[in-house]
């Protein structure tokens, strides 16, 4: 891949990062689902035990979400800012992954991937999903992840990038 398109696909995921960061700096947004990550979170902290905020395990929820939040909470964070700073990380993690399938799709186009990340980076939704203290942007991350490495064992029949 071109240099100065890593680049640029590095300065607009930092970009991201920052303008989330910015967005949700008096705190992310909560939804019902967020109460329960962020419980479980905060029960993993404290007590190292999978339990929503009433003190029942959880069986409703997966575990990987509340789990994340836990292991950065772990550095001196409270699991509602790890929640935010966890989503703002994956939005940049999102947007340079979408700038590689980008390139991969339009045939190594510098112009139509840059324009493919930039209306990406700045879709309303895609704000919405990270700014709430959710589980999709990880989800994102993970089948954007999946997308590259399949297309990479279809081209290659190898695991080997």
């Amino acid at each position: 891949m071109n240099k100065a398109y890593y680049l640029i696909v590095t300065i607009i995921a930092l970009i991201g990062i920052l303008v989330i960061l910015y967005v949700t700096r008096f705190g992310a947004g909560v939804s019902p689902d967020s109460v329960y990550y962020i419980s479980g979170a905060r029960n993993l902290v404290n007590s190292n035990s999978y339990l929503n905020f009433f003190g029942e395990p959880m069986t409703d929820w997966p575990p990987l979400f509340s789990f994340l939040i836990s292991a950065i909470s772990y550095f001196n964070m409270d699991t509602a800012e790890a929640a935010r700073f966890l989503n703002s990380v994956t939005f940049g993690l999102n947007i340079f992954l979408m700038g590689i399938l980008f390139y991969k799709v339009t045939n190594k186009s510098f112009l139509y991937s840059v324009l493919g990340i930039l209306i990406f980076a700045t879709s309303v939704d895609m704000y919405q999903i990270h700014r709430m203290v959710w589980s999709e942007p990880f989800f994102i991350s993970l089948l954007l992840s999946w997308i590259l490495i399949y297309n990479a064992f279809i081209e290659k029949q190898s695991i080997g990038f």
